[in-house]
């Protein structure tokens, strides 16, 4: 929590994780979303794709399929591999997204070449 409060982006994704799966400390997803969105805000993908599966899913937050494709969008551009398949399969089975399987297998390529 110390690098937390210090403002490392990288720190609050983890801490924000740890928030969301109760991981040696009490589950609380408000605490994970607003770490999720600091981070997100100072440009973390790992942070960026922790929201868009709460927005995907409806956990923690009002179910938007709209910010969950934005946010996958964001972290699948910053290198988020996990990110990067969620757009694959999106863009495959038009959810969200035009079905596009162009799109789909560039989403897929990125992380199959890693």
């Amino acid at each position: 929590n110390a690098a937390s409060q210090l403002g490392s982006m990288e720190a609050k994704a983890i801490l924000g994780e740890m928030f969301k799966h109760g991981q040696g400390v009490e589950q609380n997803l408000d605490r994970a979303t607003a770490l999720f969105n600091e981070s997100a805000a100072e440009g973390n993908p790992t942070a960026q794709r922790n929201l868009a599966y709460l927005f995907a899913t409806g956990i923690g937050l009002q179910e938007n399929l709209a910010l969950a494709i934005l946010h996958y969008h964001f972290a699948a551009t910053g290198g988020d591999h996990h990110a990067q398949l969620a757009m694959g399969y999106r863009h495959m089975h038009g959810v969200g997204v035009p079905k596009n399987c162009q799109a789909a297998v560039e989403y897929y390529m990125i992380p199959a070449e890693a």
